[in-house]
C-alpha cells in the first residue's frame, strides 16, 4: 500500500504517462495507491526526525 501526494496538472503534463504506467504496475501486482490532496498529509520537521 502506497501514500503519494496528488501533483499538479503542469507535473502531470510531464510526467502522467510514466505515472500511469507505475500504477498499472501496481494494479498488476495486487498494490495499491492512494492518491492524498496535499492539503491531508501532515509534513513533519525532518530535524524531529
Amino acid at each position: 500500500h502506497v501514500h503519494c501526494p496528488e501533483q499538479s496538472e503542469d507535473f502531470l503534463s510531464r510526467w502522467g504517462d510514466k505515472i500511469q504506467v507505475s500504477q498499472d504496475m501496481f494494479d498488476q501486482a495486487g498494490g495499491e495507491v492512494d492518491w492524498l490532496p496535499l492539503d491531508d498529509i501532515n509534513f513533519e520537521d525532518k530535524d524531529d526526525r
